[in-house]
């Protein structure tokens, strides 16, 4: 039994004019201060951990299809004038939840048992009586297996006060009378400041459109704006932006797309086309923007009495877009509109991200610092020239985002966090920089950062056989580069690497992944990038060593066939990063036949379950209970070494730093002797006897034959012997980034202090 707290809540923070939280388990401040007891009833390795949104409860087995888990929150606070208890939780669809309240003294059960959906959701019950004395939640894990929940928050609502306040929704004007100017009042085409190009590179931009290079991707931009002017934006126009991250916002706010990304590739294919009815339709989203009182996504990020805030990722796009969008049509916005865009710039978005930066030192050393930076840049740009005591702003951003990002690029010109994030931060920040150089007219090469130039190879090391996809590992959502990175790249670097892949990421709708809530693909690298594209051609490397961001590799290729081994590690205090040191993947003849999971998008409670060590192709010790033991943080580099030798390629990796909490030493090797063999040699030194578990993870089933295994996929077969293992099993278990099923092989060892395990891979077939 876990307690937290002395004092029940009395506290209601109110949400709205109808609904009140009195149980914050979002807010990792106030969430310690909650009167709640935690009482595992079947449940065995129960323990809960607050997190930065939510609070977690997890536990490793319980007796499926029985109560694993009770939470006990003691309250004190008058039913009056609510009429209903609202609970805010994430569960799987194998978890249920029944809900009971203690009114007047006694307990009563709220309603049915609830299961979940893997996602956040809110279950509404019916309360009367005159005080809450407490609120129970009793999980249920129907087959007994690994099990979390996310405690978001508990409130009260009253129903009446609530829908009064949903149904007063203000009747937006669209056509925006004294901001956007009538159509006919609209002069030639003439931007406020030229921030990524200005209106004498139209010509050229139209002639690119129908380039063989570009005709079939500006096509695809083009139906994609085509469908955004079935919107009305209006109707989303309200206290809060639309967004689709379901961990920050509430149930009712789901399914609301955020204007951002639809803004901006209507207003670019508009002005290329000169289609006045797209770019009017843009200049509505940005009136929606600028009339959105809170440029975050809902009311639990300005909850009275919390200091708790998800960074400013949507204050930064609002920033991005509406500077885009002023730049742009600068000719047919009234005088008012830019004085009103230029306050709201600054009150809603600069404001907040100044806040973040100055208040999170780690914002300064991962993606988000350089990436928050854009959007101080370009609306500083639009603001300068204006406001009179405005001072050095900008170029004092333009100073912060340059010094993040040579903390963030490493001196191999890698980062730690995947290729996923990396994109993702390429294409927020080289236009900032583009827009900063232009306007200032000075040398963009000058205010690149230092290593970037080298990231073209950390592209190519990344990069899968397959020309244009990425290996997967870390936070990485996905095996195809987003955003504008890659045509960004082939602009700054034209006889690099990058260039070799950017067709392959042309003229395709991607399946979408985490990264498309903040990027269009190539909406500007049409506008920025090369005239002219290569064929595509595959560029992974013989060999690869990044002993700065912790990868090494090979790619080896003899007689039509080939092997790909990608070996992870990572620099110290890693952000975005999994408990996957020592994982290593494997294609065959460009198959993915040994896999790196990657991570689902975050508001999907699966994507913590994809991140131990057990679910990567690594050792890790088993517990007294059967389930495996994880990784410890690492705090200091854990890097691994690699070289060809000949005709085939060595490496290794010190683990005992992450495993120091369970051994006294650990390490990996790897040996390939050529295309169709390698071996991995796992040693080490336990601090108890115990057995070690040997993990492996495929798309493909693996067929057990005693100590031998086969995994066969493609037409190819891989032979995987481990004489040393007492007992091999598989399942298939939970999911990859693309929520594809996956196999999960586990040889374990015999009880012991020491292990000096070798497994050997052979292609059969």
């Amino acid at each position: 039994m876990t307690h937290n707290a002395k004092f029940p809540a009395t506290t209601l923070l109110p949400l709205n004019p109808g609904e009140a939280i009195f149980a914050p388990f979002h807010d990792p401040d106030l969430a310690k201060e909650i009167a709640f007891r935690i009482g595992p009833q079947s449940a065995e390795g129960c323990r809960h951990e607050h997190f930065w949104c939510w609070t977690m409860l997890s536990w490793t087995r319980s007796r499926g299809g029985e109560p694993a888990v009770t939470v006990d929150v003691d309250t004190d606070l008058a039913v009056a004038p609510f009429d209903t208890l609202v609970f805010s939780v994430t569960m799987d669809e194998h978890t249920s939840i029944q809900i009971s309240a203690r009114i007047d003294g006694a307990w009563r059960p709220l309603g049915e048992a609830v299961n979940g959906t893997s996602y956040r959701m809110e279950i509404h019950r019916a309360i009367a009586g005159t005080r809450i004395g407490g609120v129970r939640a009793e999980f249920c894990a129907f087959d007994g297996e690994k099990r979390c929940v996310y405690l978001v928050w508990i409130g009260l609502r009253s129903s009446a006060t609530a829908e009064t306040d949903a149904r007063s929704i203000f009747p937006w004007n669209p056509e925006w009378p004294g901001l956007i100017r009538p159509d006919a009042e609209w002069p030639a085409v003439k931007f406020a400041r030229g921030l990524l190009f200005d209106e004498k590179h139209l010509g050229t931009l139209r002639a690119k459109k129908f380039s063989s290079a570009w005709r079939e991707h500006f096509a695809l931009l083009e139906s994609k704006a085509r469908d955004h002017l079935h919107r009305v934006p209006e109707q989303d126009c309200g206290d809060f932006l639309p967004w689709g991250d379901n961990r920050y916002i509430r149930a009712k706010e789901k399914g609301r797309t955020p204007f951002f990304l639809e803004a901006q590739t209507l207003a670019l294919v508009g002005l290329v086309n000169d289609d006045r009815a797209m770019c009017r339709h843009a200049l509505r989203y940005l009136m929606c923007i600028l009339h959105t009182k809170n440029w975050t996504q809902s009311a639990e990020s300005r909850l009275p009495g919390s200091f708790w805030d998800q960074r400013c990722y949507l204050e930064e796009m609002a920033c991005t877009t509406a500077s885009l969008l002023l730049d742009w049509f600068d000719f047919a916005l009234t005088r008012r509109a830019k004085q009103l865009a230029r306050t709201v710039l600054w009150d809603r978005g600069l404001a907040f991200i100044e806040r973040d930066l100055a208040k999170h030192e780690y914002l300064h050393h991962t993606n988000q610092g350089p990436w928050f930076c854009r959007g101080r840049i370009l609306a500083g740009l639009m603001i300068e020239k204006s406001w009179a005591k405005f001072g050095n702003y900008t170029d004092r951003a333009v100073g912060a985002l340059r010094n993040a990002l040579d903390n963030y690029i490493l001196a191999d010109g890698g980062t730690d966090e995947g290729m996923g994030y990396y994109c993702v931060t390429l294409h927020a920040v080289l236009p900032a920089l583009m827009a900063y150089a232009r306007v200032r007219k000075k040398s963009l090469r000058w205010l690149l950062p230092r290593h970037l130039k080298k990231s073209a190879a950390f592209f190519a090391a990344q990069s899968a056989v397959e020309p244009g996809k990425f290996v997967v590992d870390a936070d990485t959502s996905g095996n195809f580069p987003v955003g504008d990175a890659v045509a960004l790249m082939t602009s700054l670097y034209p006889n690099s690497s990058c260039g070799d892949v950017l067709a392959t990421g042309l003229a395709r709708r991607p399946p979408f992944t985490f990264n498309h809530h903040y990027t269009v693909d190539n909406l500007f690298g049409f506008a920025l990038g090369p005239d002219v594209i290569k064929p595509p051609r595959r560029i992974v490397p013989r060999s690869a060593q990044f002993s700065k961001s912790g990868y090494t590799g090979c790619f080896l290729e003899s007689g039509g066939r080939s092997l790909r081994i990608h070996f992870c590690g990572a620099k110290a205090k890693a952000s975005h990063t999994h408990y996957d040191k020592g994982n290593f993947t494997v294609e065959i003849d460009g198959i993915p036949f040994l896999i790196d999971r990657g991570i689902v998008r975050y508001d999907d409670i699966r994507a913590v379950l994809m991140k131990p060590a057990s679910m990567h192709n690594s050792i890790t010790p088993v517990l007294d209970d059967g389930s495996f033991a994880d990784q410890a943080f690492s705090e200091r580099a854990t890097i691994p070494a690699g070289k060809c030798v000949g005709g085939g390629w060595r490496a290794s990796i010190d683990l005992g730093h992450v495993w120091r909490e369970r051994m006294n030493a650990c390490a990996r090797r790897i040996h390939a002797t050529g295309v169709d063999r390698f071996a991995v040699v796992d040693e080490g030194a336990l601090k108890e006897a115990g057995a070690v578990a040997f993990h492996l993870q495929s798309y493909f089933p693996f067929r057990i034959e005693g100590a031998r295994v086969l995994l066969k996929g493609g037409g190819r077969t891989l032979q995987i012997d481990a004489p040393w293992a007492v007992e091999i099993s598989q399942r298939e278990e939970s999911i990859d980034f693309a929520t594809r099923p996956v196999f999960h092989l586990v040889a374990r060892s015999r009880v012991a202090e020491k292990f000096s395990l070798t497994t050997e891979f052979v292609r059969i077939a």
